[in-house]
């Protein structure tokens, strides 16, 4: 699935006549060519990143005692964008974590994310067809102690207005599948009960308040489609959220959304939910390099527990 959707994107973009030089200040943050290096037609960024380093105190939370460990995680990647003039282009990226412990060493481990976006441009709006993947061997959520290895496929259309405009919109199809390994008894139930497809619509407005300051309203209606239909998983859920958003070029940059979420779930009749949920990240400048930045977070995570469908996260960095 992922590359027939990474080569739809390619064919997308090739059919487009390519330009030679990149806007200074391109209509998609993805079309950006700053700190690239140009290699024939594309622009390319090799990275390595260190994301984590520090002490963990319980890294196994089944023992009784608390078990301690640090951790690393060094991060190896590339970025690369191939520019067609004003009609768009693509960008893809590709990463590979080695998530590294000082002492358990048999917990060591390699993470991937990759990214392909097609973006094609008009006047009135921007045109996306992206696709990720992404294979991981961490916990799915707190309730579980074992690092099972997961793999995210999705596939994303979006529409938006064109950036600068008083008034705008924004609205995108997502379609997402979960897969888990099952290596073990206990990896095998996890498989069972997070093994889905998730579809998510999601339409955005938007208006300028402020020359920095946008007000957004937004309605996202999902579902998710559990393969094990025996585990009655399934739900659907519709959201309401009031944002704020302040521009990139402000002092303070930020983007906050709050508001009521309604689950159903088809094969409970009192695993429902309603309720507040929201985000949020509010980051400023410090000098000229550095940036200060925190962020909040209130959502509904599927649990592992049988009997209990979801739990609601809370929390903040």
């Amino acid at each position: 699935m992922l590359l027939r959707a990474s080569a739809f994107i390619w064919l997308l973009v090739l059919c487009l006549p390519v330009a030679s030089h990149a806007a200074e200040e391109p209509v998609d943050p993805d079309l950006s060519t700053e700190g690239m290096r140009s290699a024939g037609p594309f622009h390319v960024r090799p990275f390595l990143l260190l994301k984590q380093f520090g002490y963990d105190d319980n890294i196994r939370f089944e023992t009784p005692e608390r078990v301690g460990d640090t951790v690393a995680t060094l991060t190896p990647g590339l970025e690369g964008v191939l520019l067609v003039g004003h009609r768009g282009g693509v960008f893809i990226s590709q990463e590979f974590d080695r998530v590294s412990f000082a002492e358990h060493t048999s917990l060591n481990h390699w993470n991937a994310a990759s990214r392909a976006r097609g973006i094609l441009l008009t006047k009135p709006a921007v045109f996306s067809l992206e696709t990720r993947y992404r294979t991981l061997r961490e916990r799915p959520n707190l309730e579980i102690d074992h690092r099972v290895r997961q793999q995210q496929h999705a596939i994303i259309a979006a529409i938006r207005t064109v950036k600068g405009r008083r008034l705008g919109a924004e609205m995108f199809v997502r379609r997402e599948r979960f897969d888990f390994a099952s290596d073990t008894a206990e990896s095998e139930r996890i498989g069972r009960l997070l093994a889905r497809d998730e579809h998510t619509f999601s339409l955005l407005g938007s208006i300028q308040l402020l020359p920095k300051t946008i007000l957004t309203l937004q309605g996202i209606a999902e579902r998710a489609d559990f393969k094990d239909g025996r585990e009655l998983r399934d739900t659907r859920a519709g959201s309401i959220l009031l944002g704020v958003r302040f521009d990139p070029s402000a002092l303070l940059q930020g983007d906050f959304q709050v508001g009521f979420m309604s689950l159903t779930a088809t094969g409970r009749p009192d695993g429902g939910f309603r309720g507040w949920i929201g985000e949020g990240k509010l980051s400023t400048r410090l000098g000229r390099s550095g940036r200060l930045e925190g962020g909040l977070r209130r959502d509904l995570i599927f649990s592992t527990v049988e009997e209990n469908l979801y739990y609601v996260s809370t929390g903040w960095s």
